[in-house]
């Protein structure tokens, strides 16, 4: 064996800081998108699914606010005064 061999250096391409410095991993920095946010027309990614920021409801993707949802659904706040006026 080779007395010269310093047994210190890691050797492995995969795992060299070499490796990682000319060959970054492109997912790392790759945000997928899952949707678009029926209320505000905004994108989702997979990872606010993750997070659960997003209801998903029939197909159809939601931010877990309640302004996002009147929007997405087109409900509107109706009052008893407005009840009483038809």
């Amino acid at each position: 064996m080779n007395k010269n061999t310093n047994n210190d250096h890691n050797l492995d391409r995969f795992t060299s800081p070499y490796y990682n410095h000319r060959f970054p991993d492109p997912q790392e920095k790759e945000v997928i998108n899952y949707s678009t946010c029926a209320g505000c027309g905004e994108t989702v990614t997979t990872l606010d699914v993750i997070n659960r920021d997003i209801l998903d409801i029939y197909g159809m993707c939601v931010h877990d606010d309640r302004e996002c949802i009147k929007k997405a659904v087109e409900a509107r706040v109706i009052t008893l005064d407005d009840i009483m006026q038809f």
